[in-house]
C-alpha cells in the first residue's frame, strides 16, 4: 500500500528513486571525505560501525538470502530499474547481490551517516540533512519495492548495535592512548590532575540562563558558569533564545517560546548569586552599546572578583580592555573565525583566553593557542569520550551542557579553594 501511494504519481516515484540512488553511496562517500578532513574522530566511529554492520550483513546475506519485494511479489513495481537508468551506472547488476534484502543496509547505513552528520554539524542546515536523510531513505527503500518494512527495522537495529560497539572501541582507543601518555584516569587518584600542572576549568554551558541552573551548577562545583547576554530594548536579558523580529515568539532550533514569557535580566542574575560565582558572559549580537551597558552594570553591581566576557564579535570584548577584573575571551565558531583568531593573537595585545568549537581543534591548533593565551576552552563537550580526547590534546577549559561530564572532570581535578 505504501508503493501504491506513489505509483500513479510520477513525481513522487521519481523522488523515491532519486533518494534511493543518490542518497546512498554518493552521500556516504561525500560524508566520509568531509569527516576525514574535518572530524576524524567521528569518521573513525562511522567507519567502525559500518564495518561491523557490514560484516554481520554479509554473513546474513550468505546464509539467509532473501528476495526483495520487487522479485518476490508480482504485484510490485521495480521503480528504480523501470524508471531510472542512473542506478545501473552506480551499481552495475554484475556487482549487486539481488538477494541481500534482509537486513536493509541502505536504510541502516544512511542512519549511521545521519548520526555522524548531526554529531559533526555546525549549522542548522546540516543537522536538518542529518535528521532527514535516514527517514527519507527508510521510506524510499520501501516505496521503490527494494525492501519490506521489516528489512528496514532489522537494518536499523543492526546499525544501532554496531554504533554502540564502535563507541566502545573508541573509548578503548582513548584509554589505551591515555595509558601510554601516563594519563589513565582509571589508575589515577581522584585528586590527581588529568593533564598538565593546572586544573582544567569545568564550565557549565548556559547554566546561568536560569536561576535554577545557576544554583545547580554551583552545587555541582563548576569553576565557571556561562550565560548568554542579549541587549533588547535597553535591557540586558539572559537567554539563549533569539527574538524573531515582529513575530510574537522567541526561538532556537526546534524550540519556540511566547515573547510574553518572563525573561531573566543580567542584573537579577548577578544579584541572585550567593556563591561568588565566576560568570562567563557570552555577549550576543553586534551592537557596541551591549559591551558598554555590561561594563556599566558590572560597575554598578560592585563586582570585583573575576568575570569572563566572551563573544564571536570581538569588538564587544574589546570594550572591557580597561576593566581590571574582567578576563577577555575571544570565541571562534567556524574555520574562518579561527584563522582570524590566530592572526589576531599573533599581531595584537594579549587576551586571557579563547573559546573555540571542538570541531576546529586538533593537537597542533591547541598547542599554538596555548602558547598565546592562558586558557583554551572548547564546546560542546557532552560525553566522556570527547572529554578524554580534548584533555589529551591539551584543552584547558571544558564547556559542557551535561552535569555528568562536568562531575567527571571535577572528580579528576585537585580540589580548589572556594569551589562551589
Amino acid at each position: 500500500w505504501m508503493q501504491t501511494l506513489i505509483t500513479h504519481a510520477g513525481g513522487l516515484a521519481t523522488v523515491g528513486n532519486w533518494v534511493y540512488i543518490w542518497g546512498h553511496w554518493p552521500v556516504i562517500i561525500a560524508t566520509m571525505v568531509w569527516l576525514v578532513a574535518r572530524h576524524s574522530d567521528i569518521f573513525r566511529r562511522l567507519r567502525d560501525a559500518m564495518m561491523i554492520s557490514g560484516a554481520v550483513g554479509m554473513v546474513i546475506f550468505a546464509t539467509f538470502p532473501v528476495a526483495p519485494p520487487r522479485l518476490a511479489d508480482p504485484g510490485m513495481i521495480d521503480t528504480v530499474s523501470e524508471r531510472s537508468h542512473a542506478y545501473r551506472v552506480l551499481q552495475p547488476p554484475a556487482f549487486v547481490n539481488q538477494y541481500a534484502a534482509m537486513p536493509s543496509l541502505h536504510a541502516g547505513w544512511d542512519l549511521l551517516i545521519g548520526i555522524s552528520i548531526v554529531a559533526a554539524a555546525s549549522t542548522v542546515a546540516l543537522k536538518i540533512i542529518g535528521f532527514s536523510m535516514p527517514i527519507l531513505m527508510a521510506l524510499a527503500v520501501v516505496v521503490t519495492a527494494n525492501h519490506y518494512v521489516l528489512d528496514v527495522v532489522a537494518g536499523v537495529a543492526l546499525v544501532l548495535v554496531a554504533h554502540a560497539l564502535a563507541l566502545a572501541l573508541e573509548r578503548r582507543r582513548h584509554r589505551r592512548r591515555r595509558r601510554q601518555a601516563g594519563l589513565d584516569p582509571a589508575r589515577a587518584d581522584p585528586g590527581t590532575p588529568v593533564a598538565g600542572d593546572a586544573p582544567v576549568l569545568a564550565i557549565a554551558h548556559r547554566a546561568g540562563n536560569t536561576l535554577a541552573g545557576l544554583e545547580t551548577a554551583n552545587l555541582l562545583g563548576a569553576d565557571v558558569i556561562e550565560c548568554d547576554v542579549h541587549e533588547h530594548h535597553g535591557r540586558l536579558e539572559v537567554r539563549h533564545l533569539k527574538t524573531a523580529g515582529p513575530l510574537p515568539f522567541l526561538w532556537d532550533k526546534w524550540e519556540l517560546v511566547p515573547a510574553s514569557a518572563p525573561r531573566l535580566v543580567l542584573a537579577e542574575l548577578l544579584d541572585a548569586d550567593r556563591h561568588g560565582t565566576t560568570f562567563m558572559l557570552d555577549l550576543k549580537g553586534r551592537r557596541p552599546s551591549t559591551g558598554r551597558a555590561v561594563v556599566d552594570l558590572l560597575h554598578e553591581s560592585g563586582i570585583r572578583h573575576p568575570v569572563l566576557v566572551c563573544s564571536r564579535h570581538w569588538p564587544l570584548v574589546d570594550a572591557f580592555a580597561d576593566v581590571p577584573y574582567v578576563r577577555r575571551v575571544l570565541s571562534a565558531r567556524n574555520r574562518g573565525e579561527l584563522t582570524r583568531l590566530l592572526r589576531r593573537l599573533a599581531s595584537t595585545g594579549p587576551v586571557h583566553g579563547v573559546s573555540v568549537h571542538r570541531s576546529l581543534l586538533d593537537r597542533d591548533v591547541v598547542a599554538e593557542l596555548n602558547r598565546r593565551v592562558d586558557v583554551v576552552m572548547t564546546w560542546p563537550v557532552n560525553d566522556v569520550v570527547s572529554l578524554d580526547h580534548l584533555l589529551e590534546i591539551g584543552v584547558t577549559g571544558i564547556i559542557s551542557d551535561e552535569n555528568q561530564v562536568l562531575s567527571e572532570l571535577i572528580r579528576r581535578q585537585v580540589p580548589q579553594p572556594g569551589r562551589g
